[in-house]
C-alpha cells in the first residue's frame, strides 16, 4: 500500500483533503478542520488543509490511506472513454462537523 511508504509520510503527514482558501473562508472552514465528505454512494471524515495548488471549487485527496477511505465516494460506475472509474471526477459536498 502506498501509504506505507516512508517519504509519502514525510510529505503528506497523513491523510488530509485540500481546498482552496478562498473557498474555506467563504465555508468557514478553518485549515485542520474535520469535514464530512458527502456524494450519492458514501461519505467520509477528513482533515482539511488550505491549498493554493487546487482552483475554486475544487478539493483534492489522495486515496492511499486507509484513515481516509476516498473511494468511499465514488460511484460503480467508469468514464465513457477510458473505461476506468470515476475516481478523478466524483462530486461531493461538503458539510461541518462538531469535534
Amino acid at each position: 500500500m502506498t501509504s506505507r511508504s516512508p517519504i509519502l509520510r514525510v510529505i503528506w503527514r497523513g491523510p488530509v483533503v485540500e481546498m482552496n482558501p478562498e473557498d474555506m473562508k467563504a465555508e468557514g472552514i478553518k485549515d485542520g478542520e474535520v469535514i464530512k465528505l458527502v456524494s450519492p454512494v458514501g461519505e467520509v471524515l477528513a482533515r482539511v488543509k488550505a491549498s493554493t495548488r487546487v482552483p475554486r471549487g475544487v478539493l483534492f485527496t489522495t486515496f492511499h490511506y486507509p484513515e481516509l477511505p476516498a473511494n468511499r465516494l465514488v460511484p460503480a460506475v467508469l468514464n465513457p472513454f477510458t473505461k476506468t472509474p470515476a475516481y478523478k471526477d466524483t462530486r461531493v459536498r461538503i458539510e461541518r462537523t462538531i469535534r
